[in-house]
């Protein structure tokens, strides 16, 4: 019960960008994003966000800050990889590593 009160009300455990799991965000990942949407493997992890609504998505491809994972976060992070804005999480639900 004590944990209960000291922990947050809400968390997803993901690294931001880190699509393959692989616990950090390269250009392994922009590769691994794109064979997801050509009909490869799905990212490992999913999270329910925004908390409560049981709408679970890939929150860790989201790198655009659109609360959605699409073709255009794959875009975002090449752009990043070429000396573009860092990314930016879903505000409904940020990682919490």
């Amino acid at each position: 019960v004590l944990t209960e009160l000291l922990a947050p009300p809400f968390s997803c455990l993901y690294v931001l960008g880190d699509v393959n799991n692989s616990h950090s965000f390269t250009g392994l990942d922009v590769t691994y994003s794109v064979r997801y949407f050509k009909g490869g493997p799905a990212p490992a992890y999913t999270c329910e966000c925004p908390p409560g609504s049981g709408n679970f998505w890939y929150t860790e491809g989201d790198v655009n800050g659109s609360c959605s994972f699409s073709g255009l976060d794959v875009t975002y992070m090449v752009r990043y990889f070429k000396g573009g804005d860092p990314p930016i999480p879903c505000p409904a639900c940020p990682p919490s590593r």
